[in-house]
């Protein structure tokens, strides 16, 4: 039994990066999580009772609670997995993957700023921290289903 599975890297890397890409078709990807949390919660707690009696036709607030669960510990994970990358790693995920895509730091600035200029030092930064990110998620996931 070894101590590490080994895994295709390329095939993790594009996974990530897949992931974070706001692709509407894409069954499980971090736009759609996200959008459906937040639409999760901010909806209102209306009932439709017609009784007159406050909260005979159950607890609206938490049936929204317990269908958000699953939205919310997908989003908690997620947040885990970023932590558990190297403070470079989670810079460029931050700037280039987890901010919406007309926000996003732009290459040359984010390179600058992390001092990764020339040679493709870039590339191999973003390339590490996808992994980084695949890495950590692979050991998160199953805590959080």
């Amino acid at each position: 039994m070894e101590l590490f599975e080994v895994y295709d890297g390329k095939a993790s890397v594009q996974a990530v990066r897949d992931f974070f890409m706001d692709d509407p078709y894409h069954p499980r990807n971090y736009w759609r999580i996200k959008r459906r949390y937040e639409a999760m919660f901010g909806l209102g707690g209306h009932s439709g009772d017609v009784t007159g009696v406050r909260g005979s036709r159950g607890n609206h607030t938490e049936d929204k609670l317990i269908d958000g669960n699953v939205y919310e510990r997908a989003l908690i994970a997620i947040g885990r997995g970023l932590l558990g990358c190297t403070h470079q790693s989670q810079a460029i995920l931050n700037a280039r993957y987890f901010s919406p895509e007309d926000e996003r730091e732009k290459v040359w600035h984010l390179s600058s700023r992390l001092g990764l200029t020339g040679g493709g030092r870039y590339q191999r930064a973003d390339y590490q921290a996808c992994y980084e990110f695949a890495d950590a998620m692979d050991v998160i996931v199953p805590r959080y289903q």
